[in-house]
């Protein structure tokens, strides 16, 4: 990890807390990760407004789902915006559970 990911990370963990923004539980192996909202290759910023604190498990099955379900990804990028201008928790539940469906669909197919 860059040390201005590290900088950002920090920084974004100071203003909304120790959270996963997607509800998923952290730990020593599920640590918070920076997510960047526009991909770095997409000449997405290191920044505050441009990242979103993400469990490592969270971050790793959201490009999961960039890959397979786009439709998806842009609907919870979408929501990690609003999370951040709200900090609505009752959305944020709302989200983690839609993420776990999708997860035990994904896993039937």
């Amino acid at each position: 990890m860059g040390n201005k990911n590290k900088i950002i990370r920090l920084q974004l963990i100071q203003i909304y807390g120790e959270i996963c923004m997607l509800g998923e539980p952290l730990s020593i192996e599920n640590y918070i990760t920076l997510h960047h909202l526009i991909k770095k290759e997409h000449k997405g910023a290191t920044s505050i407004k441009n990242g979103a604190l993400l469990s490592k498990i969270m971050h790793e099955y959201l490009h999961y789902i960039e890959c397979w379900y786009i439709g998806h990804y842009h609907y919870i990028n979408d929501y990690l915006r609003y999370y951040k201008e709200t900090e609505d928790p009752s959305e944020k539940d709302k989200m983690n559970c839609y993420i776990k469906k999708l997860n035990k669909i994904n896993r039937k197919v």
